[in-house]
């Protein structure tokens, strides 16, 4: 299953917190909490990051999502 929604978090290039659009898709471990495998990020943002433009390396993106709380 994917979702698209929007998360939020702190971005060290912009020293603020921000919001971006990302898709996930739902993963299953051997416990019974389901996990958000990030897939895709839609920031619209991340050609001004500063150190890095690739989209893979956003902080924000790259947190641990509960599939529950998405």
């Amino acid at each position: 299953m994917i979702k698209t929604t929007t998360i939020s978090g702190f971005c060290p290039y912009f020293n603020e917190e921000i919001t971006v659009k990302a898709s996930f898709i739902q993963y299953n471990s051997l416990s019974a909490i389901p996990y958000a495998t990030p897939e895709k990020n839609m920031c619209q943002h991340h050609s001004e990051c500063g150190r890095s433009a690739n989209p893979d390396d956003c902080p924000v993106f790259n947190q641990v999502f509960l599939w529950n709380e998405l």
